[in-house]
């Protein structure tokens, strides 16, 4: 599958503020008084998450344009290959309900601001805002700076591509880093002097609630439920870290969590062995005039999805956590023809020590379902 962009703004989390309290030891600026474009700003922000994560750093480069020029900058650039690659994915995660009937990816860029984002090539961030939004811009740079701070101890970019053939493993390591920094964001828009308290004040359940609809929705892409999944159940999973041990056990869990979106999914209090196991049965020759164009291991969430939808369920808390517990792996298959629509898809799901447990095939025909389960008898 085609890894969904991740927005970096989070939404903001009504807290207690005292902006006036000279005492506070971590003072976030109120944002009309802070313009995330000025360099004095970006310092201040700087030494505000280097408080709340108790981790000095350096001001990253940052690269201000306008937002217009951002627009220019950052179009789509799929070449007409990687659309069609792109196309038959989609239709794969439409076989699986995935997606909508009929889905088809906006190829436009958003135009509302603002928009800030780390661009991990550099380690630097890059700002295109107009001040049309000041309290969404300080705290979307506020986002911006955790996950910088991140990076620079963790180098996202090298971890990115070493779990690049995992779809499961890049998207809890996107969890982790969204979660953590979503949280100390949170933490210092509070503006509360004791940050234990303040934590235990945070709450992400109403958000959380959004992200298990977009789960059961079958009219809501996954892309939309995955990034509901990213900020909802990685901010708390790094808030019940940050409560067990303070900023050294975020970045514990931030460690443990990157294996898997079964961490996150299952919530700090549940216990996950971490016995992941790859399935590596050998995959058969496709019918003729077919190729595999996708392999890779798409993981519980996205298979949580799945069967809520196939039977009409509504997520639950309980559910979530009975399959983070019980998660191995999974390995998905996908194949196309180069000069047709045919589609196939082959799930896997891995029980104990990497067996086959579960065999799902979808198909956009009945013949080509039928040349597929005879290649991939259904468990």
């Amino acid at each position: 599958m085609s890894k969904p962009a991740v927005a970096l703004l989070g939404l903001l989390v009504t807290a207690c503020p005292d902006p006036d309290d000279a005492d506070l030891p971590c003072p976030l600026r109120p944002a009309d008084n802070c313009d995330v474009r000025d360099s004095e700003c970006q310092e201040h922000v700087r030494g505000v998450i280097a408080c709340v994560r108790e981790a000095e750093h350096p001001l990253p480069a940052i690269r201000v344009m306008a937002h217009s020029d951002y627009i220019r900058e950052y179009p789509p650039t799929l070449t007409p290959a990687e659309q069609r690659q792109e196309d038959q994915e989609a239709r794969a995660a439409e076989l699986l309900g995935l997606l909508p009937p009929g889905y088809k990816p906006s190829t436009a860029t958003e135009a509302r601001p603002p928009y800030i984002h780390v661009d991990y090539a550099s380690g630097g961030i890059v700002i295109g805002v107009d001040r049309s939004d000041p309290e969404r811009e300080l705290f979307g740079l506020l986002y911006a700076m955790a996950l910088a701070h991140r990076d620079m101890e963790s180098d996202l970019s090298a971890r990115l591509a070493a779990q690049a053939a995992s779809w499961d493993r890049r998207h809890a390591l996107y969890a982790a880093a969204a979660g953590e920094s979503t949280f100390f964001a949170d933490l210092a828009w509070s503006r509360t002097r004791d940050r234990d308290t303040a934590a235990a004040r945070l709450s992400y359940e109403n958000r959380i609630r959004d992200a298990q609809d977009l789960f059961a929705d079958p009219a809501e892409p996954y892309t939309t439920a995955i990034s509901g999944f990213l900020y909802a159940h990685g901010a708390e999973y790094m808030r019940h870290a940050y409560l067990a041990g303070g900023p050294e056990a975020v970045t514990a869990a931030f460690e443990e969590s990157s294996g898997s979106m079964a961490h996150a999914l299952g919530r700090w209090d549940l216990e996950i062995d971490g016995a992941f196991a790859e399935i590596d049965a050998p995959v058969p020759d496709p019918p003729p005039g077919f190729r595999y164009i996708d392999q890779d291991s798409i993981g519980p969430v996205m298979y949580h999805m799945h069967r809520i939808r196939q039977a009409g369920q509504a997520s639950s808390t309980e559910q979530e956590q009975q399959l983070a517990r019980e998660w191995v792996g999974d390995r998905c298959l996908i194949a196309g023809t180069d000069d047709d629509d045919r589609v196939a898809v082959v799930w896997q799901i891995a029980g104990p020590g990497g067996r086959i447990d579960r065999t799902i095939v979808r198909a956009t025909d009945p013949a080509t379902l039928a040349a597929f389960e005879a290649l991939f008898p259904a468990t």
